[in-house]
């Protein structure tokens, strides 16, 4: 099993599960020059660093994100969308069931405008939607 955030530093999001979206705000050190600072290797986050969810968009500090091994939320599964009609679209999400799958899609084709959304709902009998297996 490969090393994921949720078993490395035993964090995930409390609203949807996802440990692969995760961004948390860091201190770091940086040589100050005439041309500006030029960050270091060398950076910090605690606990109380504020972390954020770019999957559903929830956010808080580090803390709120961590989870006890035992209640590890599920691992979040890929389902793939596509469908056709003048032209091709296909996307991917990681979610934690279909439901949770169809909402980021619908989320991410109005993020995408107006016309995309419209199309799909246009050829709704031509869509595929499945769970992309390991």
């Amino acid at each position: 099993m490969s090393p994921t955030v949720r078993t490395e530093f035993k964090l995930a999001c409390p609203r949807c599960g996802s440990d692969t979206s995760l961004q948390v705000t860091i201190e770091a050190w940086a040589d100050l020059t005439v041309d500006g600072p030029e960050p270091s290797d060398h950076y910090d986050w605690n606990d109380y660093s504020a972390c954020r969810c770019t999957s559903c968009g929830h956010e808080g500090a580090v803390e709120g994100f961590r989870v006890a091994p035992e209640s590890l939320p599920p691992a979040l599964k890929t389902y793939r969308f596509s469908f056709s009609e003048t032209y091709l679209y296909e996307t991917t999400v990681e979610a934690a069931d279909a439901k949770h799958a169809e909402r980021l899609i619908d989320d991410k084709l109005q993020a995408e405008g107006p016309d995309g959304f419209e199309v799909v709902k246009a050829v709704r009998d031509e869509i595929c939607f499945e769970e992309v297996l390991p």
